[in-house]
C-alpha cells in the first residue's frame, strides 16, 4: 500500500512539474509573440504636398523617392501615401494640420512658413549650392528649426533644397541685370523676396498664384519672380514667355510628420528615416544635374525665350538675395537667426552677419 501511495505521489509531482513548464512554456511563447507584434507595427500614414503631380516637378518627384526610401530602411514599417494640394488642406495649411494631426505629415517650403517661422527662410540667399544646403543641415541648421518645431508638435523629418531656381519671367522684355528690375511692376513671392525686390527698384505685387496669368495680360504686372516650377505651374509660355534663369535663390523643402506619431517609432525605425534622408541626398544631387539639362530645350519647344545670367551677373543677384534673406530672419529672430547664420558662415567661409551688422 505505502508503495502504490509512493508512486501515486511521484506522478502527482511530475504532472504538476510537466503542467508548470507547459504553463511557463505558453507564457514565454506569448511574451515573445507580444514582442513580434510589436517590433512588426506597421505605420500607414498619409502625406499632404503642397503642390501636384507635373513635368520636372522635383517637389512631387523627389518626396515620392524619399517615401520609397523611409520605406525600405524601416523594412516596411512607415509606409506613406502622398497626396496632392487641396486633397485635405489648402496648401498653406499643412503646417497647422500636421500639428494639430488633422493629417499625418506633409510637405511644404521654406518660403511658406517665414511669414509664422521667419528663421525657416535663412537659406533663401545665404545657402548658394546643393552641398553647401545638406552640410550645413547636418551640422546644426535642422536640430535648430526643429527645436521650433517640436513644441508645435511638427517634426521635420526630410528636407532638400531648390537650388538656384529662382527666375523673372517677364511679357515683353528679357531681364539681363539687377537695373533692369527697376519700375517695374513684379509679382512677389513674399518675405525675403520681396525685400530683395524692393531693393533692386521693381514696385512689388501680392498675388495669388492663379491671379498671375490674367494679371500679366491685363498689364496689373509686366512680370513676376517666381521659382522654375513656375513655368509649368502657370504655362509662362503664354504669358510670360521672356525667362530669365537667375541661378541664385533657394526654396528649401521640408517633409513634416506630426510629432506624436514620430515618438512612437522605435530606434531602429527613426535611424531606418535617417539613413533614407542620406540616401536621399544622394538621388537628389543627380535628378538636379538631369533637371538642368532638360528644362531648357523643353519648355523652349513650348515658346519660352529662355535667357541665363552670366556668372558675375548672377553672383550680383545671389549677394542681394543673401542681405534680404539676413534681413528678414535677424528682424524678427536675431537669436534664432545669429545662430543659423554663423552655421552658414562656418560651413562657406562667407560673411552674411556683415548684412545685419
Amino acid at each position: 500500500m505505502k508503495t502504490m501511495m509512493k508512486k501515486r505521489s511521484s506522478v502527482v509531482e511530475i504532472s504538476r512539474l510537466v503542467l508548470a513548464i507547459v504553463i511557463c512554456l505558453f507564457f514565454l511563447a506569448s511574451l515573445g509573440t507580444s514582442n513580434a507584434v510589436a517590433k512588426e507595427k506597421v505605420w500607414k500614414l498619409k502625406i499632404q504636398n503642397f503642390t501636384v503631380p507635373g513635368k520636372l516637378n522635383c517637389m512631387w518627384e523627389v518626396p515620392m523617392k524619399f517615401i520609397e526610401l523611409v520605406k525600405e530602411n524601416t523594412n516596411g514599417r512607415v509606409v506613406c501615401s502622398l497626396h496632392p494640394a487641396g486633397e485635405f488642406v489648402g496648401a498653406r495649411e499643412i503646417w497647422t494640420a500636421v500639428s494639430a494631426g488633422t493629417i499625418d505629415g506633409g510637405a511644404t517650403l521654406d518660403v511658406y512658413q517665414g511669414g509664422t517661422h521667419p528663421e525657416f527662410s535663412f537659406d533663401v540667399g545665404a545657402i548658394w549650392s546643393i552641398e553647401e544646403y545638406f552640410k550645413i543641415m547636418h551640422s546644426g541648421a535642422l536640430d535648430i528649426l526643429n527645436r521650433q518645431a517640436v513644441p508645435e508638435g511638427v517634426r521635420i523629418i526630410g528636407t532638400f533644397p531648390l537650388m538656384n531656381y529662382y527666375a523673372v519671367s517677364m511679357k515683353k522684355e528679357q531681364i539681363k541685370k539687377l537695373e533692369d528690375l527697376k519700375g517695374k511692376k513684379i509679382r512677389g513671392m513674399g518675405g525675403a523676396a520681396n525685400i530683395f525686390l524692393k531693393e533692386a527698384g521693381a514696385g512689388v505685387v501680392t498675388l495669388p498664384m492663379s491671379e498671375v496669368p490674367p494679371a500679366l495680360q491685363t498689364g496689373v504686372v509686366q512680370g513676376i519672380h517666381t521659382g522654375c516650377a513656375g513655368l509649368y505651374a502657370m504655362r509662362l509660355w503664354d504669358v510670360a514667355p521672356y525667362f530669365t534663369a537667375t541661378h541664385s535663390g533657394n526654396f528649401g523643402f521640408f517633409f513634416l510628420i506630426n510629432n506624436s506619431i514620430y515618438e512612437e517609432f522605435p530606434e531602429d525605425v527613426k535611424e531606418g528615416i535617417k539613413k533614407a534622408q542620406l540616401q536621399l541626398e544622394t538621388f537628389y544631387k543627380q535628378w538636379d544635374a538631369n533637371f538642368w539639362k532638360e528644362i531648357k530645350p523643353d519648355v523652349e519647344k513650348k515658346g519660352v525665350k529662355w535667357y541665363d545670367l552670366p556668372p558675375a551677373e548672377s553672383l550680383r543677384w545671389r549677394k542681394l538675395l543673401t542681405k534680404a534673406s539676413v534681413f528678414w530672419v535677424m528682424k524678427r529672430k536675431p537669436e534664432l537667426g545669429k545662430e543659423l547664420l554663423q552655421i552658414v558662415e562656418k560651413v562657406t567661409g562667407r560673411q552674411v552677419l556683415k548684412y545685419w551688422e
